[in-house]
């Protein structure tokens, strides 16, 4: 089976849907930055151009204004997706206009943010958050400051350690592994020129993959052990960070899950013509498998993390020949490849390869349902 996927399909995609958002300059903001963070995602994993990005660019910073109440969740939300998109498109273009605009918004969230989870101007000097709501909603904001912690390394440095205390908790659970991922690759970032936040990074990794990841290691956008969804945002911002964690520290541990995201997870979650939609995997021991169809058009965007980390280390997830070999849940496995039956026979074999939803139309798809092997 061919499991490269169509990298420039996708981008396709985001371009048709970026022509639609900048037709309608109210749409949702959120929606419009996942969009400019896809195209600038492309731009440099594949050489494409990013038609459409300054549109969408000159949108969002108009947008800007109107988040700066940080202690509204939903407004953070945005500024911080925002925040992260024109970042990188700043990185691409080096357009002064969004250049002047990150500086504002770096200052919002490095102080004002600042301020808000830790309840007073000066906080606690890094001492516990006031508002793990906050918190936690900030962590999106991490790439970000991360990236751009040139315009003020020791703002960057207090905000990171007042995000700390929520990764180094190994008891804590994130309302989202969306903003669990975000927070964790910013700080990854960091250890760059931090190289003391790195233990703390690895066992979060580490933890979070021994309690949320899924029979497939697809990721659910939260971590309320009843959420049996998976998430195609969480899933492919995990393909992301695990791939970044295995080329800084070289463990092989994190590349094997990375893998598994990739041959596995990352198959089921896309649909035809480049969409992405929901899956259900189980957590049960039963371990049926059934394949859900529906588009879902505003998370589309957002997979592009996965699809970008596979695009620049191929070499990571080159296929090669293994003898078939239980993995250490007792699956049956060739590589990192899970195998399973269909149980309706479909495929005329007992062992085959949990496939790409590419290789079959909606109405064959949506009748599957697969036995994952113990």
């Amino acid at each position: 089976m061919n499991y490269d996927k169509n990298a420039a399909k996708h981008y396709d995609l985001v371009t048709r849907l970026s022509a639609e958002e900048t037709n309608d300059p109210c749409g949702d903001i959120v929606y419009a930055a996942r969009l400019l963070y896809a195209l600038c995602a492309y731009f440099s994993a594949l050489g494409k151009p990013a038609p459409l990005a300054e549109k969408l660019s000159g949108t969002l910073v108009e947008k800007l204004p109107d988040l700066s109440d940080v202690s509204d969740p939903e407004t953070l939300g945005k500024l911080t997706e925002a925040a992260n998109a024109l970042s990188a498109y700043h990185k691409m273009t080096a357009d002064e206009t969004v250049g002047n605009a990150l500086k504002t918004v770096f200052g919002i969230l490095t102080d004002e943010l600042f301020s808000e989870i830790h309840g007073g101007k000066d906080g606690d000097k890094g001492g516990a958050a006031k508002n793990d709501r906050l918190s936690e909603i900030g962590c999106n904001a991490l790439p970000f400051v991360a990236e751009n912690r040139t315009l003020n390394a020791e703002k960057s440095k207090r905000f990171a350690g007042a995000l700390l205390p929520l990764f180094s908790d190994e008891n804590h659970t994130f309302e989202s592994t969306i903003y669990a991922f975000n927070g964790a690759i910013g700080l990854l970032s960091m250890t760059k020129t931090d190289p003391s936040l790195l233990s703390h990074v690895l066992a979060f990794a580490k933890n979070l993959a021994a309690k949320n990841a899924n029979l497939d290691y697809s990721f659910n956008k939260s971590q309320d052990p009843n959420d049996k969804t998976a998430d195609p945002v969480a899933t492919s911002l995990a393909m992301r960070f695990y791939t970044e964690i295995y080329k800084t520290t070289g463990d092989r541990f994190f590349l094997y899950i990375a893998r598994r995201i990739w041959f596995n997870a990352m198959q089921f979650l896309e649909r035809q013509d480049g969409y992405v939609g929901y899956d259900n995997p189980p957590r049960s021991p039963e371990g049926l498998l059934s394949v859900k169809t529906y588009k879902e058009k505003a998370l589309t965007p957002a997979f592009c993390h996965g699809l970008c980390a596979y695009e620049k280390n191929k070499g990571l997830f080159a296929e090669y020949d293994a003898p078939v070999k239980k993995d250490p849940r007792g699956r049956y496995v060739v590589d990192d490849k899970i195998f399973a039956r269909e149980q309706g026979g479909y495929f005329g074999r007992d062992l085959i390869e949990i496939p790409s939803l590419l290789s079959f139309d909606e109405e064959t798809a949506s009748g599957f349902v697969f036995k994952l092997l113990f």
